[in-house]
């Protein structure tokens, strides 16, 4: 198991799996990094979530 720090960086995903996928699992990897690709990356520091939803007039 690995945090998205670890298979992540700037030059993009750096995914390793435990065994040799098979052919038909190709094409799913390559669905995966499709919905990765657009991701903006990592930046230093605490984390901390992020909610996107409406917060109701509370402000945080």
């Amino acid at each position: 198991m690995a945090t998205v720090a670890q298979v992540w960086s700037p030059q993009g995903w750096d995914l390793i799996f435990k065994r040799a996928l098979n052919d038909w699992e190709i094409s799913r990897v390559a669905g995966l990094l499709q919905v990765l690709n657009p991701f903006p990356g990592v930046i230093e520091g605490p984390e901390r979530p992020i909610w996107k939803f409406p917060t109701k007039g509370v402000s945080l």
